[in-house]
This record gives structure tokens, sequence and C-alpha cells, in this order.
């Protein structure tokens, strides 16, 4: 299997947003297919969207471990990442709108653990 990543040749980010408002939080996903190339598009959509949202998620983005270890969208920070170690391809991320701040790990109706957590808005 090959270990480099091939970018797909068209290179136009295609903004259908999936954006989901309810209390005050907005969700932005994006299937992007290659973020290398599409990294100053997909800053621009979320530059000129009315509300900033509070989450960006990005699946598709195409980046090795390393890679997307080091990924940087401008007024975000990582939340979660995933990159596929052997197959080419594929991956998904989750990034928090810089102002959030992480405030408790939720628990589930049983008591146990989950991995939910509760961020807010910076005053």
């Amino acid at each position: 299997m090959k270990s480099n990543k091939v970018c797909n040749t068209n290179n136009k980010l295609d903004i259908k947003v999936t954006s989901h408002k309810g209390n005050s939080t907005c969700v932005f996903h994006q299937y992007v297919q290659c973020l290398k190339i599409k990294m100053a598009e997909l800053e621009a959509a979320l530059y000129i969207m009315h509300e900033r949202p509070s989450y960006v998620a990005i699946t598709e983005h195409w980046y090795t471990d390393t890679e997307v270890q080091c990924m940087n969208l401008k007024r975000y920070k990582r939340l979660s990442a995933f990159a596929k170690k052997i197959q080419i391809h594929g991956g998904s991320s989750v990034l928090v709108d810089q102002r959030m701040i992480y405030v408790e790990e939720v628990e589930d109706i049983t008591n146990e653990k989950s991995c939910v957590h509760r961020w807010s808005m910076k005053n």
C-alpha cells in the first residue's frame, strides 16, 4: 500500500455547510477531501460566516498522524483528531473555538464516565 497521500486534483472546496444551531452553539461540518490544498478556502469560509461556529468538524482531511497533530486552523484549537495509519485518505478532526474553555467531564445516566465534555465561552 502507498504511504504517501496524493491530493485530489479538484482543489475547490465544495462548501455545503451543515450547521446546527441550538442553545447558542453552532457546529460546522465540512467534508474536505485533502485539507492541505483547501485550508485557505476553509478559513475564508469560516471567517465570512455570520456567526463563528463553536465547533468545526472536518472529515476526509487526508493527513497522516504527524500532519494532523500539526494542523492549525486560525481561531480554533484541536479537540480531537484521527488519521489512518496504513491506508491513504480518510481522517477526521474536531476543533473548538479558541475562546471556549473546558468546564467538566459529564457523567451519563448510569453515573459512569463518558467521553462527553462540557465547554463554555470565555467571558
